[in-house]
């Protein structure tokens, strides 16, 4: 009877731990995009558009908005962004604990950098933890977290600021169809206690004529919403910013980026514009 007992013991503790490594992925997790972390806003870049364009036209309004979100951005990213995609290039190693981690080293403007990019899973996805060093400098700063969903349909990550004044920056939520090759993402501002906490930034590229990508900007401080639709290929848009053209009306720009009058009706993102 005591014989029967043991090796029962013995099978169940076999069961157990075959259990506990099946939960264990067989193969490294994919990394999501690099479109998951950084925003696209080179439609409204470009120094020979910048030259000739007035803030005071609509392409000019439009571009200069973005302009400031992409100064904040590149301001503090250019070291993770970096770091993002060289781990797309490298293979990552297993860890005991059945994490995985991408170790390598990396270069920005002359300086050395390191990196270890960690991914756990978990019951609806994985956990990543980005960990970077300078040659130099500072040592293993986690300079952004994030979760993705294991389709890498959805997904977030939270970007601190840089390592002399560490603290939570932008909130980056993303969402991407990659049959239909649709997609949003959206920065919001959480430093705590900031003046913009809540602001944000927001692009969605969509199947729709005439405009296929919008963003909307929302300023805390102001309380106000501005809303940019245009054709990514093309090049004509609009933008709609009631605090600062002092009407509700829709402001149109031509495939040259000039001012033009809009059409009196089109059903868009954001609702029909009256004649």
């Amino acid at each position: 009877m005591k014989k029967t007992a043991k090796i029962t013991s013995v099978l169940l503790l076999f069961i157990s731990q075959c259990s506990e490594n099946s939960t264990a992925p067989s193969a490294a997790p994919t990394l999501p995009p690099l479109s998951t972390f950084l925003m696209d806003f080179s439609d409204f870049q470009g120094e020979d558009r910048l030259l000739k364009a007035s803030p005071h036209q609509n392409w000019g309004w439009a571009a200069l908005n973005i302009a400031f979100w992409n100064s904040v951005v590149v301001l503090n990213s250019v070291v993770p962004v970096a770091a993002f995609a060289e781990a797309l290039n490298q293979k990552p190693a297993r860890q005991p604990d059945n994490s995985w981690v991408w170790s390598y080293g990396f270069e920005v403007a002359g300086s050395n950098y390191t990196a270890a990019l960690t991914a756990r899973s978990e019951k609806d996805g994985i956990r990543w933890n980005m960990n970077i060093s300078k040659q130099g400098g500072f040592s293993n700063y986690l300079w952004y977290t994030g979760w993705s969903n294991l389709p890498l349909t959805e997904g977030y990550w939270l970007l601190y600021s840089l390592p002399s004044d560490p603290a939570p920056l932008i909130g980056i939520d993303w969402h991407r169809q990659p049959g239909d090759s649709t997609w949003d993402l959206r920065y919001t501002n959480v430093v705590p206690d900031g003046p913009e906490n809540g602001s944000y930034i927001h692009m969605e590229v969509r199947q729709s004529n005439p405009y296929d990508a919008f963003y909307e900007i929302y300023r805390v401080s102001l309380d106000n919403l501005i809303r940019i639709e245009w054709d990514r290929d093309a090049g004509a848009g609009r933008v709609k910013d009631e605090m600062h053209y002092q009407d509700s009306d829709w402001h149109c720009w031509d495939n040259d980026l000039n001012d033009t009058s809009c059409p009196g009706a089109w059903s868009g993102r954001f609702g029909r514009r009256a004649s």
